[in-house]
This record gives C-alpha cells, sequence and structure tokens, in this order.
C-alpha cells in the first residue's frame, strides 16, 4: 500500500497496542490520552485511502468509549456497563489516561467525509453497476458524517462550532 496507510495503518496498531497494555495491568504506565487517539485519526484522514472515513469512525467512537470510561459514564461499581464488547468492559477499568474529544475531533471526521476521495469505482464507469456502486459508497461515508455530527450534538465535553458547518 501507499505510505500514508502504511502509516496509519501502524499507528492504529501503536493505539491497539497502547489500549492492551492499559488492560492488562492496573498499574500500567502506557495508557493512551487524547493526543494518542488524535494522531491516529489524523493519520487515517491524511491517507486518503478509500476506507479512512470508516477508519477514522472507529478512532473517533474508541476515543469517546474511553472518554465515558474515565468518567465513569455507562458504568455501575466501576464496572464499565455499555454495549460496547471491549476488554475494557470485561476488565472494568479505564483503558486511557485522561481522554476528551473536543469539537475539532468530531469536525476532523465529518470534514474526513465530505473530501473523501476515490469513493466507489472509476466515474467514467456508467453502467448501473458502477453508479449503484459509488451511491452505495457515498451514502456510507454520509452515514458516518451523520452519525459523527449526532455524537457532537449529544456531547456533553463539546459543541458544534462555525467549522462543523462549513
Amino acid at each position: 500500500g501507499s505510505a500514508p496507510v502504511e502509516g496509519a495503518r501502524k499507528v492504529g496498531v501503536l493505539l491497539d497496542w497502547m489500549e492492551l497494555l492499559a488492560l492488562r495491568t492496573a498499574t500500567s504506565r502506557v495508557r493512551p490520552c487524547t493526543e494518542s487517539y488524535r494522531i491516529a485519526l489524523s493519520a487515517w484522514v491524511w491517507s486518503h485511502h478509500v476506507d479512512a472515513p470508516k477508519e477514522a469512525e472507529g478512532i473517533l467512537f474508541r476515543m469517546i468509549r474511553a472518554c465515558d470510561a474515565n468518567n465513569g459514564v455507562g458504568s455501575k461499581d466501576g464496572v464499565v456497563v455499555d454495549d460496547t464488547t471491549t476488554a475494557a468492559k470485561a476488565a472494568g477499568r479505564a483503558i486511557s489516561g485522561p481522554v476528551r474529544p473536543e469539537t475539532r475531533d468530531f469536525n476532523t471526521l465529518i470534514n474526513c467525509c465530505s473530501f473523501a476521495r476515490k469513493v466507489g469505482t472509476d466515474a467514467s464507469e456508467e453502467d448501473d453497476d458502477s453508479l449503484l456502486q459509488r451511491q452505495v459508497a457515498h451514502r456510507e461515508i454520509f452515514d458516518i458524517a451523520e452519525g459523527a455530527l449526532n455524537a457532537l450534538l449529544a456531547s456533553e465535553y463539546a459543541q458544534p462550532d462555525p467549522t462543523t458547518f462549513s
């Protein structure tokens, strides 16, 4: 693959390892922080890969879950009880250092969707199948952007700003 895509994958693997190490021991000093998630998010966005919106969405929502876990949202007696199927849920402890998504993180994902490149199939193909593939791909990207906007609107710690709607 291209260098930016390989870099994004490596950053994602590093974030996975940071979360895993934090789960293995309560005293681990290796814990992802806001910047850890932000770097992984940006790496996918700047890769301009067709899967960038989907990958960036996953990272943003991991960031949100880490923030919620650190703040006791969705927990009962210190055990995470939300509907996510993460190792943090099973372990009942936070997997990250201080994590707090900001408006700019939501905007990053929304902008990634707005400027997604090479989506669907080659535009020069005019058959019905290729048109349908492009429409499905664009719908998926729209759904990701809409999900990010809805999460931002529901957020207790971030609010839309003029950039969100530009």
